[in-house]
C-alpha cells in the first residue's frame, strides 16, 4: 500500500492541526491550536523520529494561520486556484461607472443683440460711380457719351461678346469671349484731333481698353493692360504689333481704379498719355501703321473694346488739335 511514513496527499489541515509534535497521540498540551503560528507541511510528507510512534513533520514552509481561514490558505494547490481565480475576475470585471456625471457639452452662447452685422459687400460700378472726375486740360472737348444712354454708340459684333449696359451713368462692357466693345456711329475725324476717356478694369486680367481710331487712311488701336494685364502699345507699326514695336510699355494697373487715358493723333504722330505720364510719342513719317489682324478690325472707324476683361468707361470725349501737343520725346 505504500510507503506508511508517507502522508497522503489528501491529509487536511485538520490533521495537521490534531498531529502531535513532541507528545503522544491525543496529548492536548501538543496539539496545534487556532490562532497559533505554526509550520505547514506544504508536501505533506511525515518523517519518523527515534523509531518510536511519535512523528515529527518535515517542514518546508510556513504561513500564519488562524481558525478556517487559515486551515484554507494552508493548502497551495487551493491558493493558486484562488489566485487565478481573482486574476481573470480582475480582468473580466466590468469598468464601473464614474460617480461624477459626465458635464454637459457647453451649448455656444447665444448671439448678442448687440453684435454688429456683417458688412455689405460693396458694389465696383457703385463706387465707380461715385468717384470724382478730374477735369480735362484744354479747350474745345466734345462729349461723345451722353451718361444716359448709348446714343451714337452700337455694340460691336464681335463672337461671344458680353452685354453692354448703362449703370449710373457710366458704359459697363461684361467679359466676353473674349472681346466686348461698342463702336461709335456718326462722323468722326481721320486726322489732327485727341481722344480723351477714363476707363477702369472691373474684373479680369487683360486689357480693359483697346482704342481703335482712324490715322488717315489706316487706322491702329492703342492697348491698355494687355498681354497679362500690364502692357501699353500701339498695335501696328510696320506689322508689329503692341508688344512687339517700340512703343511697348508696362504699366501695374489697379482693379477698380479710373485711368484718365488720351490719345493725339496729328501728321507724322502718335501721342498718348495715362494720367499725366506720356507713354507713346511716336514719329510715323515713313512708317506703316495697320491694325492687328483679327476680330479688333471690328472696331472700325472709332471704337472702345475689353478683351476677356469687364470694364467701365465715361468722360468719352474728342476735340480738334491742328499739331503735336510737344516736340517727339525719346524713350
Amino acid at each position: 500500500m505504500g510507503n506508511p511514513n508517507a502522508s497522503p496527499l489528501s491529509h487536511s489541515v485538520g490533521d495537521l492541526i490534531n498531529t502531535p509534535i513532541d507528545g503522544g497521540a491525543g496529548s492536548q498540551d501538543h496539539k496545534r491550536k487556532p490562532f497559533e503560528t505554526v509550520s505547514l507541511l506544504l508536501d505533506r510528507r511525515y518523517t519518523p523520529m527515534n523509531g518510536g510512534g511519535n512523528e515529527k513533520l518535515r517542514f518546508v514552509g510556513h504561513c500564519h494561520y488562524g481558525s478556517w481561514f487559515g486551515r484554507f490558505l494552508a493548502s497551495a494547490p487551493t491558493c493558486l486556484f484562488v489566485a487565478l481565480l481573482w486574476l481573470v475576475g480582475c480582468a473580466t470585471q466590468p469598468a464601473q461607472p464614474s460617480s461624477q456625471p459626465a458635464s454637459p457639452t457647453a451649448s455656444a452662447p447665444e448671439p448678442s443683440s448687440e453684435q454688429k452685422p456683417a458688412p455689405e459687400q460693396k458694389d465696383p460700378l457703385q463706387e465707380a460711380a461715385t468717384a470724382p472726375v478730374a477735369p480735362l486740360e484744354g479747350q474745345g472737348w466734345e462729349p461723345l457719351f451722353d451718361g444716359h444712354t448709348l446714343a451714337g454708340w452700337r455694340e460691336t459684333q464681335f463672337a461671344g461678346h458680353g452685354e453692354v449696359e448703362i449703370h449710373d451713368g457710366l458704359i459697363w462692357m461684361k467679359m466676353g469671349d473674349p472681346f466686348t466693345g461698342i463702336n461709335w456711329t456718326n462722323d468722326f475725324p481721320n486726322m489732327n484731333y485727341e481722344v480723351a476717356l477714363d476707363a477702369m478694369r472691373v474684373s479680369g486680367s487683360d486689357f480693359f481698353c483697346g482704342l481703335t481710331l482712324p490715322v488717315g487712311d489706316s487706322f491702329c488701336s492703342l492697348i491698355v493692360g494687355g498681354w497679362g494685364g500690364a502692357l501699353v502699345g500701339v498695335s501696328s507699326l510696320d506689322g508689329m504689333d503692341a508688344s512687339e514695336n517700340e512703343t511697348t510699355k508696362y504699366v501695374s494697373f489697379q482693379q477698380g481704379r479710373w485711368y484718365r487715358i488720351r490719345m493725339r493723333v496729328t501728321r507724322d504722330r502718335l501721342e498718348a498719355w495715362i494720367d499725366q505720364e506720356k507713354l507713346v510719342d511716336v514719329v510715323t513719317t515713313g512708317k506703316k501703321i495697320s491694325l492687328r489682324p483679327g476680330e479688333i478690325e471690328e472696331s472700325k472707324p472709332f471704337g472702345l473694346a475689353c478683351w476677356q476683361t469687364s470694364s467701365a468707361l465715361r468722360q468719352i470725349k474728342m476735340r480738334r488739335v491742328d499739331q503735336p501737343a510737344d516736340k517727339p520725346k525719346k524713350f
